[in-house]
């Protein structure tokens, strides 16, 4: 795998959670984990980290002693005032992020991996096999894989 690879795979990820779960990839993926609580960008009850929504399923609340409940939702202010479940309060507001922002994560993964594409062959011959030839002979290439 090629780090243009890499790179179109983590903005697609990203632009994936920011879509559905109003965060980033980062903060979906390890705010609660660890002793490491809900960061600002997922402290709302419309933003939503892995942690939220797998406790939340699990019956738990997402983080012991604060105003929130299960699945991260705020329970005096959010579900409390829209007469719904913390279950259900969460999957509508993912269904609305998922609905607002529908054609921009359409276009971001059927675009990006096509302009990926087009990029590496627009730059092969005059920057990306020069640099694999000398990541290859400093030996770098066959040590960690990695090549542009």
């Amino acid at each position: 795998m090629s780090l243009i690879d890499i790179g179109t795979t983590a903005f697609i990820a990203n632009e994936t959670t920011q879509s559905l779960f109003g965060t980033n990839a980062w903060n979906f993926f390890t705010d609660g984990w660890l002793g490491r609580g809900a960061s600002p960008s997922t402290s709302s009850s419309w933003r939503f980290s892995a942690y939220e929504l797998m406790t939340g399923m699990l019956g738990l609340d997402a983080y012991a002693g604060t105003t929130t409940g299960a699945y991260g939702v705020n329970i005096a202010s959010a579900a409390a005032s829209s007469g719904m479940t913390p279950a259900q309060y969460a999957m509508s507001r993912i269904k609305v992020n998922a609905k607002d922002n529908a054609g921009r994560l359409l276009s971001t993964i059927v675009l990006v991996p096509v302009g990926a594409k087009m990029v590496k062959k627009l730059l092969a011959k005059p920057l990306i096999n020069p640099v694999n030839r000398t990541l290859k002979k400093i030996g770098l290439s066959q040590a960690t894989g990695v090549k542009l």
